[in-house]
């Protein structure tokens, strides 16, 4: 048994569909799926989800799975087309998709290379669409992709409007089930329809905000031992935390480029002399799929006065530069450093008495905002941020209540006496 929700396997006992133990998620989310260690190997697992909800199929399954793993040198997609599964099967094929997702037996050159919380959500968002379907008494169990109509989809958009989530929310879910219809029929070859294609996307009302020095500042005086713990006990002081929020103040880099940040990326210029971060922009390289070094998109970004302070002050830089070393709590894993800056600037911010409604990368966009302010150059901007264009500078990161503000010492004739 394997259940899609808690990731977790038991062993079939008894002849019903039961649920893996201490799981407490819906019978649909479980399912029969063989996985057989391929001999020879350490960690290299065939897998194949089962669309059968009978045991003594599944057992007929499993015993001709492995037969035919051995006849065919453990090659799955022999295995999948000789065993004649249910291809328009919805369960089966969104199991196929994870697995692509996460490059499970795909050609190096079709790979693409998403971060665990991506393809979690693609997993979350199936779940809202079958929780959609159940609440309306619609089987889910036997569902093929062929069924889902603009009837489903139609409910699935009423469910989403009443859960409530945001516009851009809702955008993302309907685009991930675009992206899934869209890969059965150009990747899968199946002769099916997408019913998301022609979704109305909802208009996102985006309002970049912008933290002040005195919002900054008072964040880093709450930042204390004695203020690190929330209402579940949970304790979110770190020493080296205030130095970090420092170095992403100053540096304008997206978190996860924040965390794999190291010592020998921050370099004098081999043209102007000066110090820079020369840095992996991940978020684009992710997006495209570039994974070799002479492919990848490297963004190049000053290191100002105030960041130089920091890692002089703060981080030992002189001794330190030049090694391969990460810059924020090297001992730790990345995860859990991206978790730790994450969730306790939330809890810090939160005891500062800041707007709730910014967040951490609203430090980027204070570095982006101001930046444009001061030298009302977009071009300089854009090479700095490393955006791919202008426009998406002055709709997702530029602060038009901080414009305002400056604005209004702007004169229309100048000083004019006249």
């Amino acid at each position: 048994m394997y259940c899609n929700k808690c990731k977790g396997y038991s062993n079939i006992k008894t002849g019903i569909l039961r649920k893996t133990e201490k799981c407490h998620h819906p019978y649909e989310s479980q399912v029969y799926k063989i996985r057989v260690h391929k001999p020879g190997t350490k960690r290299n697992y065939k897998a194949l989800v089962l669309i059968t909800k009978n045991v003594k199929e599944a057992e007929q399954q499993r015993l001709l799975f492995i037969k035919l793993l051995k006849e065919h040198d453990y090659n799955l997609a022999s295995i999948e087309t000789e065993n004649r599964v249910d291809i328009y099967s919805m369960p089966y094929q969104i199991d196929k998709f994870l697995r692509f997702l996460d490059n499970e037996d795909v050609p190096e050159h079709l790979q693409i290379h998403l971060s665990k919380g991506t393809i979690n959500d693609y997993e979350r968002n199936f779940k809202y669409f079958f929780e959609s379907l159940i609440r309306s008494k619609i089987s889910v169990n036997s569902i093929k992709v062929t069924e889902i109509t603009d009837k489903y989809v139609g409910i699935f958009h009423s469910y989403l409007i009443n859960k409530p989530v945001s516009n851009k929310t809702y955008n993302n879910i309907m685009s991930s089930l675009n992206v899934f219809f869209k890969h059965m029929i150009e990747h899968e070859h199946l002769s099916i329809n997408n019913p998301f294609l022609n979704v109305q996307r909802k208009h996102i009302n985006y309002k970049p905000l912008t933290f002040t020095s005195e919002e900054f500042e008072k964040i880093l005086q709450v930042m204390t031992p004695e203020n690190g713990c929330d209402k579940k006990k949970r304790n979110h002081y770190k020493p080296w935390l205030v130095k970090s929020y420092k170095l992403a103040a100053y540096s304008c880099l997206r978190l996860e480029e924040l965390v794999y940040l190291k010592y020998s990326e921050i370099r004098k210029s081999d043209e102007t002399g000066y110090l820079m971060i020369e840095a992996e922009n991940i978020k684009v390289n992710n997006l495209k799929g570039y994974t070799r070094t002479e492919e990848k998109v490297i963004k190049e970004i000053p290191v100002i006065n105030e960041m130089l302070r920091v890692l002089m002050n703060d981080f030992d830089f002189k001794n330190n530069q030049n090694t391969d070393q990460y810059v924020i709590a090297p001992k730790l894993s990345r995860s859990n450093v991206y978790n730790i800056i994450g969730k306790s600037f939330t809890h810090f911010k939160r005891k500062a008495g800041i707007n709730d409604e910014k967040c951490f990368k609203d430090l980027r966009t204070t570095f982006i905002t101001q930046l444009q302010l001061t030298y009302n150059d977009p071009m300089l901007t854009k090479a700095i941020s490393n955006h791919a264009g202008t426009d998406v500078i002055l709709k997702h990161y530029f602060d038009k209540q901080r414009a305002t503000k400056v604005a209004k010492s702007f004169t229309v004739f100048g000083n004019s006496s006249k």
